[in-house]
């Protein structure tokens, strides 16, 4: 009789339950950045055929990103078709790969709790879950770090080369990966000794493949980076040391991972095999005192001692455990080690890396991954409880993330609010193609005028889009016969709506919301 693989099935379940929970919003249009740029960068490849070359579509598009993800996006439209459905079934299909990815190699590595309990963090996370179906490179190049991570505590160079080439492919940002391997690299070279400097031809080859891409936009378009994103690099250390802030809070509290992240890094902290208990009692108070300085609760008021401060508090945890570690004499690092070592490296500098250049929530998709990734063997293979304590340990991190990613909805990329937003824009584009002729002229946000005037995002058909959109921005004014407000992206407050539903000049002829998304169509009186 054949025994009943119980993991497998919870695994399966879980890909199911997302199935099930993305078929009703397959059909539906794209969000923001994928309307403009992601979704008609694929449906182009598809049309003028799948290439990595910069110049493989407009640069409007392209953006000077690596084109992997979107050359991939044509290959698979070229076979499925350029709907709604096939696209967004092409980003489910990364995503559920990327469960897959680390249901196999955490189970084959550190056992199938702590396997099953990674899917389940991940796959309920808010911000996998909301991104899962959309059409961004985020998730592809997540994919590639976990099959990097992966490979490089398995000792597989095959598998971390193949892994990192596609997170580089995927975004230029996957360089602070490649760096933070590399610094792990010679980190264990110089100090464990566990490393020969021959062992970092891996690296010098991806270093290579990082700078084919730059060196090909040079020839193509006569800049390395697009000079529109490096001119939002930071100069300025007050501005960095509040953007340091809004990073470091959004990767570790929205959506509830305030529960997940801090008392893993605090039991984590408390296990970590150190000679005397005292010295992890000192690391968890160098870690509250780290916080309580980069909140500003404690005040630093001079920001280069913040900053070295902060750099002190950084590195400290690697000089605890190098100096204090029980086997002190031992030469080779367990896969733990080396995965809490190297995470935590990857971590920090995209925390950094992000509160330098521009930034928006769902960059750090790929990283919060990978710090649920290690929430999952921290509970299994470092804390020191009984395995049933880790059972309802683990049943408690799973329920607290459903029920955050279930009741958090602001209209985001980075929460399933987003599809409360979908539905409203849909209803609004349908209501506008029923009742109004193309040549009306409207007024609406930008991103709005662009689900209207381009079929490639999603929302109209060909040949049904209108013609004549002024962009404005809530409180603007507008000459046109129509005026389109909405909450996404840009804060129409029920104040400023209201106002104009009593307002002489308009009438209201369509007025939808679920949640907090909102979508109202004002017609200009005739006076």
């Amino acid at each position: 009789m054949t025994r009943i693989d119980y993991y497998w099935v919870g695994f399966s379940a879980l890909v199911v339950a997302i199935i099930a929970f993305q078929i009703p919003y397959l059909n539906l249009g794209h969000f923001w950045d994928e309307a403009w740029v992601y979704a008609p960068a694929i449906r182009d490849m598809s049309f003028y055929g799948p290439s990595i070359l910069p110049d493989a579509i407009d640069l409007s598009l392209g953006r000077g990103h690596p084109l992997l993800f979107q050359a991939l996006g044509g290959v698979w439209a070229q076979v499925f078709g350029i709907s709604n459905v096939s696209l967004h079934s092409y980003a489910l299909f990364i995503s559920l790969s990327l469960l897959i990815v680390v249901f196999v190699g955490v189970r084959r590595q550190f056992g199938p709790g702590a396997a099953l309990l990674a899917s389940f963090l991940i796959g309920s996370q808010a911000m996998f879950l909301a991104q899962s179906a959309m059409l961004y490179p985020e998730m592809f190049m997540g994919l590639g770090l976990i099959i990097a991570v992966l490979g490089y505590i398995d000792e597989r160079k095959w598998q971390y080369l193949i892994g990192m080439i596609l997170a580089i492919y995927a975004k230029e940002s996957a360089l602070v990966f490649l760096f933070a391997f590399t610094l792990w690299d010679v980190l264990r070279l110089i100090l464990i000794k566990d490393r020969k400097w021959r062992d970092l031809w891996v690296n010098g080859i991806l270093v290579l493949v990082f700078l084919s891409h730059p060196t090909l936009t040079y020839l193509y378009h006569g800049w390395f980076f697009n000079p529109e994103h490096t001119g939002y690099i930071l100069d300025d250390p007050l501005e960095f040391k509040f953007k340091l802030r809004m990073v470091f809070r959004t990767y570790f509290e929205d959506t509830g991972r305030l529960y997940l992240f801090y008392p893993a890094l605090a039991a984590t902290a408390f296990f970590i095999g150190l000679k005397k208990k005292y010295w992890n009692v000192l690391l968890l108070f160098i870690g509250f005192a780290a916080y309580k300085i980069l909140e500003w609760k404690w005040v630093v008021k001079e920001p280069y001692t913040f900053f070295t401060l902060m750099l002190v508090f950084a590195m400290l945890p690697y000089v605890f455990w190098y100096i204090l570690k029980k086997k002190a004499s031992s030469r080779y690092l367990s896969k733990n080690q080396n995965l809490f070592g190297l995470g935590y490296l990857i971590i920090l500098g995209f925390i950094l890396f992000s509160a330098l250049n521009f930034f928006t929530p769902r960059y750090l998709l790929a990283t919060v991954i990978l710090g649920l990734f290690l929430v999952s063997i921290a509970v299994w293979n470092v804390f020191k409880v009984d395995v049933k304590l880790k059972l309802v340990i683990s049943v408690a991190l799973v329920v607290w993330t459903v029920y955050s990613t279930a009741t958090i909805r602001t209209v985001s990329e980075v929460n399933v609010g987003l599809y409360d937003d979908l539905r409203i824009q849909q209803s609004m584009v349908d209501w506008l193609i029923e009742n109004e002729a193309r040549e009306t002229t409207f007024c609406a946000s930008f991103v709005t005028t662009w689900y209207l005037s381009n079929y490639r995002s999603g929302y109209i058909p060909k040949g049904s889009e209108f013609l004549q959109g002024h962009g404005v921005n809530c409180s603007d004014s507008c000459d046109s016969e129509l005026l389109i407000l909405t909450n996404t992206g840009i804060e129409c407050h029920t104040q400023f709506f209201d106002s104009l539903l009593q307002s002489s000049l308009y009438e209201t002829v369509f007025d939808s919301s679920m949640r907090q998304s909102r979508a109202v169509v004002f017609k200009r009186m005739n006076n």
